[in-house]
């Protein structure tokens, strides 16, 4: 069985360029993804420094050893702006590495592919690298809506976590009470609150209602499902807790969801 995962429909990059205008790249950290001709994901980098410096690196041949042997496949260059230790943005990088299968990465794979699995971006056109007039010029990834995740999820092989597959009168509801929130994540309440305080720990806010108690909107269910596909065993660590929060807010509910399971299977 083979499967394509294409990011143009994903909406996971902030911008797509052609190596002919990777000049446009800011001097910032953050994750770079490499397409072919044919909009093939070849590879997933990241850097603490200047995105537009190790990009331009790659793409030339010079200095960076494991791009050397295909860096005239490249056609086109992704980028999102990602600030953190180099230890988080190297988590994040192996972390997007098994869950979109690029080509060339094979140090930082955990597990060998299911299926044959391949990702590619459907605006990588020819020559010309890029289709301008469809490239998303906004900085932050559109969420979907649950009715998305839902027919997503009919025409898909990939298993969404628990929280994206809620009865229709859940469905409506925008906050849920503690005790709601465990009956959704299978947890008990006194577990939803444990991992919600970690949470508070790290600056991570949540909703109150009149009598000051937590309330937990979608995103927040979300974030402790990610969160517990990083560590099932609830032994939580302060750098699993900041990846399951940035996962979410730089990817979207649906992706942060896929990415993490693809983890939790390794």
């Amino acid at each position: 069985m083979t499967a394509k995962i294409d990011l143009a429909v994903m909406q996971v990059l902030q911008k797509l360029l052609s190596t002919a205008e990777i000049g446009q790249i800011p001097s910032a950290p953050g994750i770079y993804f490499f397409f072919d001709k044919p909009g093939r994901l070849l590879y997933i980098g990241a850097t603490t420094g200047s995105l537009l410096e190790r990009v331009r690196a790659h793409v030339a041949g010079k200095g960076v050893s494991n791009t050397k042997k295909f860096h005239k496949e490249i056609c086109a260059v992704g980028y999102i702006e990602v600030h953190g230790l180099k230890k988080e943005l190297d988590m994040l990088r192996t972390m997007l590495v098994n869950g979109y299968f690029p080509k060339y990465n094979k140090q930082d794979v955990k597990r060998e592919n299911e299926y044959d699995i391949y990702t590619v971006h459907g605006r990588v056109l020819g020559d010309t690298g890029v289709d301008k007039k469809k490239v998303s010029k906004r900085k932050t990834v559109l969420k979907p809506t649950l009715k998305e995740i839902e027919i997503r999820q009919e025409n898909s092989d990939i298993t969404y976590a628990r929280v994206a597959n809620m009865n229709a009168e859940d469905r409506v509801k925008k906050l849920w009470s503690c005790q709601e929130a465990g009956a959704q994540l299978h947890l008990p309440e006194s577990k939803v609150l444990a991992i919600s305080d970690r949470l508070l720990k790290e600056q991570y806010t949540f909703q109150r209602d009149m009598k000051k108690n937590m309330m937990f909107t979608m995103r927040d269910l979300v974030v402790i499902q990610v969160l517990l596909n990083l560590n099932p065993t609830h032994d939580l660590k302060k750098r699993e807790i900041k990846e399951a929060i940035s996962l979410v807010r730089k990817f979207g509910i649906e992706e942060a969801l896929r990415i993490s399971e693809k983890l939790l299977k390794t």
